[in-house]
């Protein structure tokens, strides 16, 4: 089951404001060229959220809550992408898939919350490639699973970011 967390209607506004802009942009062909740190470091001083930045990838922003929880923003039309394609694929997934992703307790247009998970490379590679054949199974194409994006919890491998799957 879902659960259902929201950010505040300020951040909300926020997010709302920079990924009309990103749309607007990238309907120009104007930013997506540019390098993922580019794309940060403007979507940073857009949003101008009050918390604590995890870091970013090609596609998103990642931020801690403070509070047990992550908020990833879209800062590419392919990190909007990215965030729906979690969302569905957590929503809609079996419970022995679900164990292995990250949890999805909130979502909308440009931006994603899940529970903050310690990151630091914990899957072994053997194992990976077992969880790599339970997803593929599972009609899951499992692209950038790598220790970097992998947590160990509860003795399971779970992968904190599954938003360059395909399925």
């Amino acid at each position: 089951m879902l659960m259902v967390k929201s950010v505040s209607g300020d951040d909300r506004r926020s997010i709302s404001r920079w990924i009309a802009k990103l749309e607007r942009y990238n309907w120009l062909g104007q930013y997506d060229r540019q390098t993922s740190e580019r794309r940060a470091m403007i979507a940073r001083a857009e949003l101008r959220l009050p918390y604590r930045s995890l870091g970013h990838g090609f596609y998103r922003l990642v931020y801690d809550l403070g509070n047990g929880y992550v908020l990833k923003v879209a800062i590419s039309s392919s990190g909007l992408r990215c965030n729906e394609l979690e969302y569905r694929l957590y929503t809609s997934c079996s419970k022995h898939i679900k164990q292995h992703l990250c949890p999805v307790v909130g979502f909308g247009h440009g931006w994603i919350m899940m529970r903050k998970m310690k990151v630091s490379g914990t899957g072994k590679q053997h194992k990976l490639k077992l969880l790599s054949k339970k997803f593929r199974k599972a009609g899951i194409l499992p692209y950038d699973l790598k220790r970097a994006n992998s947590a160990m919890y509860e003795g399971r491998i779970v992968v904190v970011d599954y938003g360059n799957f395909m399925w």
